[in-house]
């Protein structure tokens, strides 16, 4: 839970990113945001705005990872480097790095 009328929260951007479905108090609100973008190829620390203007006081959220992966043909270049290699063969490549929570009035 949390105390604001805005949400949001640090993450790692990269060519593991997918779209990040979020609720607040029950489904009252509700948001997709794609992650995957044309620079995802390289891993980058990223701020994702989730909700503003919601009324002042306490909210519950709830924040997952949509099941499907992104379409990869966003990407400016295919990623090539060793960790991302690691991830494909290990079946991490399709995650969420959620650093902190943003939240503000």
């Amino acid at each position: 839970s949390f105390e604001g009328s805005r949400l949001g929260f640090l993450t790692m951007i990269g060519p593991d990113a997918g779209d990040v479905v979020c609720e607040v108090d029950n489904g009252r609100w509700r948001c997709r945001k794609q992650l995957l973008d044309r620079w995802s190829y390289f891993w980058r620390l990223s701020v994702v705005l989730l909700f503003e203007g919601l009324p002042a006081g306490r909210h519950v959220a709830r924040v997952s990872l949509h099941p499907e992966k992104p379409d990869p043909s966003v990407l400016k270049r295919p990623p090539t480097n060793e960790h991302w290699l690691q991830c494909v063969q290990r079946k991490t490549d399709h995650k969420l790095w959620l650093i902190d929570w943003l939240v503000g009035e």
